[in-house]
Formats: C-alpha cells, sequence, structure tokens
C-alpha cells in the first residue's frame, strides 16, 4: 500500500483546480501491475476466490477482465483460406449460446450471447470473406443461410461426428422401441463393428436372428455402418455414391426414423460431401467447448452473461496479450 498526499494546483487562465500528475501513478486506486496480477488470476480461477484472496472489490474484478478481452481480433494474423468452426454450447440450463472458432490455428474467435441467428451475424459479419474457406458447422438448418450471407465463398462443411451422432441416435431410437428385454444391447448396437471382438459379434448376429420379425432394426444398424465406411473414402465421388446408397436404403426403410434421416441427409447432401475435399472436422470446436465447461465448474456458473463471455475470452487469450490490452485500454 503506498500513501501519499498530491498537490492541487489552480489555472489562473481558466479558473479551474486540478490534481498533481505523478509518473507512474494513474487516477485509479489500484495500479497496473496490482490489475495485471488480478487478470492473471482470473484467467484460472473463479471471481469468488480471486476477490477473497486479493481483497478487490467485484467492480474492479469486471473493469480489470473487460479491460483484457477488448483487443481486436487481427485478421492478419489468422492466415488465409482458413476454416471456421460453428457450434453451440449451453450458457446456463436451456439458454445456448452460440461458439465460433479458428480450426486452421486453434482459436476461440468469439462468444454470442444467444444461439439465435442475429447472433451468429453479428459474430461472423467483422469477419473478411476473403480468408475464410470453410466453415465446419452441425445440421443446423438456421445457421445456414446466415453463413451464406456473410461468407458467400466459403464451402460449408457438415461435421462428420454429428453425421454419425445422428445415425447412432437413429438405431437407439429403433432400439428403444423393439428390444426392451436385453442387457447391453445399446452398447453392442452403437459400438463400430469393427471394434467388436468375436463374442460380441455372436451375440449381436444373435439379437438380430431373435428378433428377425422386426428388419429395420438390422436395417438401422446396416445404415450406421455404412455412414461409417463412408467416411472412409478417399475422394468425394467415392463418398457420393456410397451417400446414395445409404439415402436409397433409408428411404426404403418401413419406419419414420430411418425416412426422416434419409431426407436429412439429402438436404445436407452437398455440404456432407464437403468434408471429403481438405478432411475438416470440428473438433476443435468442441474440445474449446469442453474447456468452456470446466470454467463454467470452476465459477460455479455466472449471472450476467457479458461477464461470462469475457471470462471465457479471457482464458484463450495469451497473458501477455490481455495484459498488453489491458495497459491500452487503461492510458
Amino acid at each position: 500500500m503506498l500513501k501519499l498526499i498530491r498537490r492541487r494546483f489552480w489555472c489562473r487562465w481558466c479558473g479551474r483546480a486540478f490534481g498533481e500528475l505523478l509518473s507512474g501513478i494513474g487516477r485509479r486506486r489500484s495500479t497496473p501491475a496490482y490489475r495485471e496480477g488480478l487478470v492473471e488470476e482470473l484467467r484460472r480461477q473463479s471471481f469468488r476466490y480471486v476477490m477473497k484472496k486479493t481483497g478487490a472489490s467485484s467492480n474492479l474484478l469486471y473493469d480489470a477482465l473487460h479491460g483484457a478481452t477488448r483487443r481486436p481480433i487481427d485478421w492478419t494474423a489468422q492466415g488465409t483460406a482458413i476454416t471456421i468452426g460453428v457450434d453451440e454450447h449451453s450458457y446456463r440450463g436451456r439458454h445456448l449460446v452460440t461458439t465460433v472458432t479458428n480450426i486452421t490455428t486453434p482459436r476461440l474467435l468469439g462468444v454470442g450471447r444467444s444461439d439465435s441467428q442475429g447472433e451468429l451475424r453479428r459474430l461472423l459479419v467483422d469477419i473478411p470473406a476473403k480468408t475464410v474457406a470453410e466453415v465446419c458447422m452441425d445440421m443446423r438448418a438456421g445457421y445456414r443461410p446466415v453463413i451464406q450471407e456473410c461468407l458467400p465463398q466459403a464451402r460449408i462443411v457438415i461435421d462428420k461426428f454429428h453425421v454419425i451422432a445422428a445415425a447412432n441416435r437413429v438405431v437407439d431410437q429403433i432400439r428403444s422401441v423393439i428390444v426392451t428385454d436385453h442387457r447391453h444391447v445399446k452398447r453392442l448396437l452403437l459400438t463400430g463393428q469393427e471394434r467388436l471382438h468375436s463374442r460380441q459379434t455372436e451375440k449381436l448376429q444373435q439379437l438380430f436372428r431373435d428378433y428377425a420379425m422386426f428388419p429395420t432394426l438390422k436395417q438401422s444398424y446396416l445404415v450406421k455402418e455404412k455412414v461409417r465406411a463412408m467416411y472412409e473414402s478417399t475422394d468425394r465421388a467415392t463418398a457420393a455414391r456410397c451417400l446414395d446408397h445409404i439415402i436409397m436404403l433409408c428411404e426404403t426403410g418401413d419406419t419414420q426414423y430411418l425416412q426422416v434421416f434419409g431426407r436429412t441427409l439429402n438436404s445436407w447432401r452437398e455440404e456432407i460431401l464437403n468434408h471429403f475435399i481438405r478432411h475438416s472436422t470440428n473438433a476443435v470446436t468442441e474440445g474449446i467447448n469442453t474447456k468452456i465447461k470446466m470454467i463454467k465448474r470452476v465459477s460455479f456458473g455466472f449471472r450476467n452473461i457479458d461477464h461470462y463471455i469475457a471470462k471465457v475470452m479471457l482464458a484463450f487469450t495469451p497473458l501477455t496479450i490481455a495484459i498488453a490490452t489491458l495497459n491500452h485500454h487503461t492510458i
């Protein structure tokens, strides 16, 4: 703690009084080094823990937090022909927010206040269109027109893990209707065929024989395996033939689950096949969402979404850049 008395002066021309300016000490009651220490603590700890440890007030913490995260993105350092990832995660309960990432050079670009089209447009509107080659996303129909509007030159790519997960859901939905008296059936049906050992394979074949009167169960399993096999294709043409065969199998199914899945694949056909151009996935975005969940657990939740977004952005910002941004806005 430094206690001093600043001299006061009076200007004879304007008639106003002013205080003495001291080198290295601004008008704030906290020093730059103290605020830098707060930012460093906030990157790893909750607000309550930092307040208890440092004795700082909540207003000082919020001021330091937002001051360290106001730096605009330098798009010249992001590279050219990059792949952008778009996904959602839960802020609180069913309140979803949008996550936008740079997949090529892994970095969090922004977090929206909701998962609406307007928030996605706000996050994408400042991105130079010529720097983005692909946008990787899940099969959310509302995002497609916004991406085509803001990034018209970019290809839309459907993440392969979401397609496989959708195929797994179809199998599980049909299983829940047909199979009710078998244990560990779900694991057998959802595990990849190449990962089953001989005993599991025998159990699976026995399951299909027991429920031979319900061929939809085996058909959905074959569709799921063909979706997985499609992503082993080395070129787009081969994958296109596999996808057309999968859509045909779904359309000939006698259950609405397969038919709806087939219509979904047909609606996103070009976007699914775009994966085989650069084999882009949304794994980076999913990993960032996992770290965001850890930040929420450490912080025991957030009441203010603006503080939440700033806290998340700070966790993914290098400390040197965060401190430089803090000092810049302090000055």
